[in-house]
């Protein structure tokens, strides 16, 4: 990694440094030393990894040597003048199960009693299914229902009230920290709701689908729509941003060939097979991608059936030939009802050819 890379990363980490360490039982004064120490010790060996992703943990991993060694230091001479190796271990390792059981706790409390119950009834305990279903006057089914909506509740206080320290322990990635579900649909496979997130400054708008890959949504410019609109939220921000999209990219099209600078603009195809678009600025900054699929449910017909049909997916994806140039044909119809939407867009311009709902 470079320089540059490192001198933004490091300093950031020893707020959860220290508070790692006071975790771990180190007092407050040594705790400061120590997440230091650590940095120091990271920024000497960063030559040793390759995978910025990783380094948060990495730190994490010298700093629970470092108190290893400062707790070991502070107990009585008879406890430690026979230690092995394997007994240091696994007084390390036994600090930080107790550390991720308090973690666990505390992240449970923040849960409905009915939800924490059933939780620790059924992983900590192990029982039954069809035991806890007696034992809480409800069907199996009803169960494992609550089951699932605890488990999803569980994550979420895990990734939003307590990412830092569930990513330190590995029960989250790191890219999966702040994603909640949303209540839109996903359109592309209309089984699961999309995960959304708000990251940066300007509260970039982040939503993906957690059930398929036929959708992956994002945008900078939230904060300037809500000041623009006065929309806030999920649903209402991801719809303003799509029209505007839809716009953008007709313009795009139609003026690329009069921008000042030297753009690059790449087809590709997305993970389901989609045709995709990404044009790139460097000298303005501008980057946009999108999918043909996307611009099809974008348009002005498509945006109105989605609004009438919250719940849809796209059952079509079919390559044409509309007045003499290659085309997609793409359809989306609604899970809940008969109702389905097409439209026809050129390959080349992503014009809309033909737009109809039946």
């Amino acid at each position: 990694m470079t320089s540059p890379s490192w001198d933004e990363l490091l300093p950031g980490l020893r707020g959860r440094l220290v508070g790692r360490a006071r975790r771990l039982g180190v007092d407050a004064d040594a705790a400061e030393d120590l997440a230091q120490q650590a940095l120091y010790e990271a920024w000497r060996l960063r030559s040793r990894i390759y995978d910025q992703a990783g380094v948060d943990r990495w730190v994490f991993v010298i700093l629970g040597n470092l108190c290893k060694r400062w707790l070991s230091a502070r107990e009585p001479l008879a406890l430690v003048s026979d230690r092995t190796t394997e007994s240091t271990v696994d007084i390390e390792t036994e600090l930080e199960r107790r550390e991720l059981v308090e973690l666990l706790d505390r992240a449970l409390g923040e849960l409905p009693e009915d939800t924490r119950e059933a939780l620790v009834r059924r992983f900590v305990e192990e029982t039954p299914v069809a035991e806890l279903a007696g034992r809480l006057g409800l069907t199996e089914g009803a169960v494992q229902m609550r089951l699932q909506r605890g488990k999803l509740a569980l994550r979420k206080v895990l990734t939003t009230t307590y990412q830092d320290d569930a990513i330190a322990h590995g029960l989250i990635d790191k890219d999966d920290a702040g994603w909640r579900q949303t209540p839109i649909w996903c359109p592309g496979c209309g089984s699961s709701r999309w995960l959304g997130r708000f990251t940066g400054p300007e509260r970039r708008l982040d939503l993906r689908c957690a059930s398929c890959e036929a959708w992956h949504y994002g945008v900078d410019e939230t904060v300037q729509v809500t000041r623009a609109y006065g929309v806030t939220g999920f649903r209402a921000l991801y719809r303003r941003t799509a029209a505007n999209a839809y716009d953008v990219w007709t313009d795009v099209f139609e003026h690329l060939a009069e921008h000042r600078h030297t753009v690059s603009f790449e087809r590709g195809r997305s993970p389901v097979g989609t045709h995709t678009r990404r044009v790139d600025c460097p000298q303005c900054g501008f980057l946009m991608s999108s999918s043909l699929d996307a611009q099809a449910l974008f348009s002005p017909e498509g945006m109105r059936f989605w609004q009438d049909h919250p719940r849809i997916r796209r059952s079509g994806y079919v390559e044409i030939e509309a007045d003499g140039v290659p085309a997609v044909h793409t359809t989306y119809e609604s899970v809940t009802s008969h109702a389905r939407f097409d439209a026809v867009l050129t390959c080349d311009d992503w014009r809309l050819v033909r737009a109809d709902r039946s």
